[in-house]
């Protein structure tokens, strides 16, 4: 296993998406900073990539949970420069964490032992389990993933689409996309500490879907109406775009 950290003026973004394609995995913790100045101000690791490879964690379609775990835990370790998962996330009591996932469908998806890895630590350190939502936009797709099944491993976990909620959105908090008021999910805007698990997949109308693309599903009411944030108008031909969603 090893690891490696670089900085932001030492990474571009081609770079990151040729290191990533090459097999690295990268989660995001964050709490909606208004900018990178008061991102730095609060997170003084803003910027920085922690790179952990293992060619041992797969074998073929097979996932190893122990080396998820050994993996993780040395990318938290290089990360806060040896203060561990209680550096990263300084948990008090009641707080909620959010586990954002982009499910699709079982081998597309942000992988459920990744997700068990982390909700293993989270409680590890403390963090009660049914003060950890693991989430996405549809339910559906969370149960094609097989994420859903992480409620029975780990007792009251919370694990849950937004779109079986009674009361989905959170009514204080609009925002002006492309001129269109939309609303954000309050498993988002409820969350203390933020975790985003995505995928990076090829994307036909973003690009690529990873970690920015992954958090509209935290905003509007549909599949249909979140395409229309990232749709680029020389793709109004596309008939994919016009019955997707």
């Amino acid at each position: 296993m090893s690891a490696s950290i670089k900085n932001e003026p030492e990474m571009n973004r081609r770079e990151f998406v040729k290191t990533a394609v090459a097999g690295t995995a990268g989660l995001a913790f964050m709490e909606l900073p208004s900018g990178k100045s008061d991102a730095v101000e609060k997170y003084p690791h803003w910027g920085e990539v922690v790179i952990i490879r293992d060619e041992s964690v797969t074998k073929g379609p097979t996932i190893n949970y122990s080396v998820i775990e050994s993996m993780l835990d040395d990318g938290i370790k290089a990360f806060t420069n040896g203060g561990g998962w209680t550096s990263l996330i300084p948990y008090k009591t009641g707080e909620t964490v959010g586990i954002k996932v982009n499910c699709e469908r079982p081998r597309m998806t942000t992988q459920p032992k990744v997700v068990a890895a982390l909700a293993n630590r989270l409680i590890g350190i403390g963090i009660p389990a049914n003060k950890i939502v693991v989430w996405d936009a549809d339910s559906e797709r969370m149960v094609l993933s097989e994420m859903m099944g992480l409620g029975f491993r780990f007792k009251g976990l919370r694990v849950m689409g937004s779109d079986k909620l009674e009361n989905p959105f959170d009514e204080s908090k609009i925002l002006d996309i492309q001129g269109k008021p939309t609303k954000l999910i309050r498993l988002l805007t409820d969350a203390d500490h933020l975790i985003n698990v995505p995928v990076l997949k090829n994307h036909f109308e973003a690009g690529i879907t990873f970690a920015l693309k992954n958090n509209l599903g935290g905003a509007g009411n549909s599949n249909k109406y979140r395409q229309e944030i990232f749709h680029l108008p020389p793709e109004e031909g596309n008939m994919i775009h016009k019955f997707a969603g």
